[in-house]
Order: C-alpha cells, then structure tokens, then sequence
C-alpha cells in the first residue's frame, strides 16, 4: 500500500485502539482522544479503549483522579480491553469484525503491550481485510526492556503500514520493514494547550521552564548543575520545573535532591503534579524559554506544546527534535550532556 493509497481514503470506516484521555494521564492518551475526534469527522469510527491498559504493579500512575478539562468530549469509546484478562482480547476483536472496517489502528508505545496486539493481529487477519496501520509513538522503548526489540519487530511486521513522527524513527523503522512501508506524520501544535493571553506574564522573560514526567532520559540532572554557571552571566534568571515524577520513591537518587544539593531552592520553583489541560498554557505562558536538556529522545510533543504557547525551546540534537526546532529561529540546539 502506497502512501498516497494510505491517504486517500478518508471515508472509510475506520478503528482506533488506544488509551482515552476520560481515563488515562499523559500526552499519547490525549493524542489519541484527539485523533480520535478527527478520525470521526471523516467516517465511521469504532475507539477502543482499554479499562487496564497494564499489568496491575505498572498501572498505578496512568488513572485520570479527578475531574478536568483534560477529558475530551466528542467521541464514545469502548472500554473492552483488559491487559490482565485474555478474553477481552478476543471480545475485542469480535467487535472489530462486526465493524468490518477498512483501516485499523494500533496505538504503539511500549512492547508490554505485543501479547495482547499480536492475538488481535492474529485474529483479524484471519477474519477481515482491513489494512493494518501500526502508529508509533515510540518505535523502540526509552529503556531496555527484555525481549523488547524481538517482540517490537513482531508487530511492525504484522502490519501493512508504520507511521512514525519524525526522521530518526524512520530511519529506525525503516530497518525494520523497509522504507516503503513507512510513513512520516509529524506531531500537531496542541492548540487545546494554549493559554488565553500569549506572553501576558511580567515574570517570564526571567524564566525558564522544564515541563513534563521527570525521566532520567529528559536529563533534568544537566539542567540543574548548570544552573549555577546559568545565573553567573544571568543572575535573575529563574526555573520552574512542573511536571509529575515517573519514579516518586528514587529519595536522594532524583534529580529534585540536586535542587538544595546546589542551593538552588531560593531560584528553583517545583511542581510536581500530573498537570491538567486547564492549566498547561499559563505554565508555559510564565516562561521565556522552554527548556528540553534530553539525553535521548524519539519526538516531543512538549515542544510542540511550547511553540502552540510561541515560546522558544533550547533543546539538545537528539532524535528527532531537530526536525521540530529550526536552530536560530524558532529555539537553539546543543549536543546532548
């Protein structure tokens, strides 16, 4: 299937699989609850959804506990997918045959999820025609995992297209399955994450921000020992870190600890919260400058946030972000580290 083929078909009935933003935290939930509106304005669209989208002792942080703007409204979708209960797997898939769509879409961000993708791919190979798009957020994990590579390639094999958000992943998908089997579709501005009044914050052009889940691969431990050099030649410069912690119980081994370690508490400004839709843009509306000192990376869609805000990024050359910041102009890159 040619990507003009790939593109054509608008109208087609179509089934998404993913996790909702009525239910999950975190930025490829509301990606997918986005895509899902989109995907509905231009044809019949089934949304299935998971109810347990992990194994239990992984499954804590994901659940949306309260209620919030960030539950996007439009679209019905169907809770049928457990991760720890096999069957739902093939309910799944039953209700896709009596859909009998003519795309379907697997949400892929982490190989904990092939047992259960590969019996669906199994089964609705075998029972409908519907060409099978893999959408990749990440084609291979931040971190290893066993197995993890192996059961990636399964997938992507499985599947009649890839699509991926930006050129490092291409390449890295392309020596999977071939290139011709590849699709680039870059991540949108998130205008939903927009503040009201762009630049109205007298403080920001103090201020640089660090948004997002806390990750050893974001390096928000680079970012905190240069602060001191940072305030040397800058001294009222400022830095809020908002975003909620991926591993809250590291104690002494979080990048947080570095923040008195340095004695930085007096100039660095936390929030360490999962952060709702409503209050994003007037986050990144406090800043100057958005601040993404990653050791790695596939794409970011808090760089896209930022520049829906029209603020500036400084950000390292790590894969694919530089296809995101044009350097000089709309941000600056570094070597990573």
């Amino acid at each position: 299937m040619s990507e003009s083929q790939f593109q054509s078909k608008p109208s087609s009935r179509t089934v998404l699989i993913g996790p909702t933003a009525q239910r999950y935290k975190g930025g490829i939930a509301q990606f997918s609850s986005s895509l899902a509106e989109e995907l509905s304005r231009r044809g019949p669209l089934m949304f299935i959804t998971w109810y347990q989208i992990y194994p239990y002792f992984l499954s804590r942080r994901d659940f949306i506990d309260r209620v919030s703007l960030d539950r996007i409204s439009g679209v019905e979708s169907e809770p049928i997918l457990g991760y720890m209960n096999p069957l739902s797997w093939f309910k799944a898939a039953r209700a896709i045959r009596k859909f009998d769509p003519a795309t379907i879409v697997f949400t892929w961000t982490h190989p904990v999820h092939a047992p259960v993708y590969l019996l669906l791919l199994y089964l609705l190979r075998r029972s409908t025609s519907a060409k099978i798009v893999v959408l990749c957020h990440n084609v291979m994990p931040h971190e290893n995992a066993p197995g993890g590579r192996w059961l990636s390639r399964r997938i992507f094999n499985g599947a009649d297209r890839l699509v991926v958000h930006g050129s490092s992943e291409r390449e890295l998908a392309a020596k999977i399955v071939g290139d011709t089997k590849v699709t680039s579709l870059y991540l949108p501005l998130f205008d939903r994450l927009k503040a009201t009044e762009i630049g109205s914050c007298e403080t920001s052009k103090f201020t640089l921000l660090f948004f997002g889940i806390i990750r050893y691969y974001k390096g928000l431990d680079i970012l905190l020992r240069a602060m001191p050099s940072i305030r040397e030649s800058f001294p009222d410069v400022r830095l809020k870190i908002a975003g909620e912690h991926f591993s809250p119980g590291e104690g002494d081994s979080s990048p947080l600890a570095l923040i008195e370690e340095l004695g930085l508490s007096e100039v660095v400004e936390t929030d360490i919260r999962y952060i709702p839709n409503e209050e994003v843009g007037e986050i990144f509306n406090s800043a100057a400058l958005a601040v993404f000192p990653y050791r790695s990376a596939t794409q970011s869609g808090v760089v896209a946030t930022a520049y829906a805000n029209s603020v500036p990024v400084v950000a390292t050359r790590v894969g694919s972000i530089p296809d995101m910041v044009a350097d000089g102009v709309s941000g600056y890159l570094a070597e990573p580290e």
